[in-house]
């Protein structure tokens, strides 16, 4: 479906699609509360870590990591990059004229929401960064433009017409509600962080939802919010800036 609803943007080669990015890094040294308050200052999901004494890239540091490793009682200041990073060989990368079809099929098959693009081998500096939301926003740019002019009955015209809800049924057993789900106890509205990133590691969820209305979502209607790993990581990056080791 996407081949039909954004061909040219899947034809994209990577270094297109970059913009003249910055890659941000940090030293695999470095402790996590420094790199949290840099991703926050920078407003970014990821960071290349460096060695010492080295261009060489180590890994690679996502929210996804300081959501999975960083155990919520650590102080912050006490744990390194390299504590927490995806090493270099667990990570995956692609050439800056691969095309995003390429690019997206690296990703989907490892399970990567960040690929670093390198201009040369494998293990070179990378020169770019291309993210699941980079791709998301290039395919819903031409996706627009390719429904609204696609002939009745063409494949383009069919892709448009499905719904989100079966776009996503493959993946609802993966959405879990904070205020429903029962582990020992069900889950108040009133759960701490702590509780909500500890069902989000066990479930493998990157999102839980929460009730602000009743004890739960069915009882709370249209009453919910939801909390991301990107929230966490900004709220961390938040007490980072403060200076405070949590």
């Amino acid at each position: 479906m996407l081949r039909a609803l954004a061909p040219r943007t899947l034809a994209q080669r990577a270094e297109e699609a970059m913009r003249g990015q910055v890659v941000h890094s940090i030293a695999e040294s470095a402790d996590v509360l420094g790199m949290l308050a840099m991703m926050s200052d920078l407003n970014c999901g990821s960071l290349i870590v460096s060695g010492a004494g080295t261009r060489e890239p180590v890994g690679i540091v996502t929210e996804r990591d300081v959501l999975r490793k960083l155990e919520p009682a650590a102080p912050l200041g006490s744990v390194r990059v390299e504590h927490i990073m995806t090493p270099s060989y667990c990570m995956a990368t692609a050439r800056r004229d691969s095309t995003l079809d390429e690019c997206l099929a690296t990703m989907h098959r490892g399970g990567f929401r960040h690929l670093p693009i390198v201009s040369g081998d494998e293990g070179s500096w990378p020169v770019g960064m291309i993210s699941v939301r980079d791709l998301s926003r290039e395919l819903a740019l031409e996706s627009v433009e390719v429904a609204a002019r696609a002939p009745a009955g063409s494949s383009a015209a069919a892709a448009a017409k499905l719904t989100v809800a079966e776009l996503s049924a493959r993946r609802a057993s993966r959405v879990h509600l904070a205020g429903t789900l029962k582990i020992v106890a069900e889950l108040a509205p009133s759960a701490t962080v702590s509780e909500a990133v500890a069902t989000m590691r066990e479930r493998n969820a990157g999102a839980v939802l929460v009730p602000t209305r009743g004890a739960s979502i069915a009882e709370s209607r249209l009453g919910f919010g939801i909390f991301t790993e990107r929230d966490y990581l900004r709220l961390l990056g938040s007490f980072a800036r403060l200076g405070v080791d949590v």
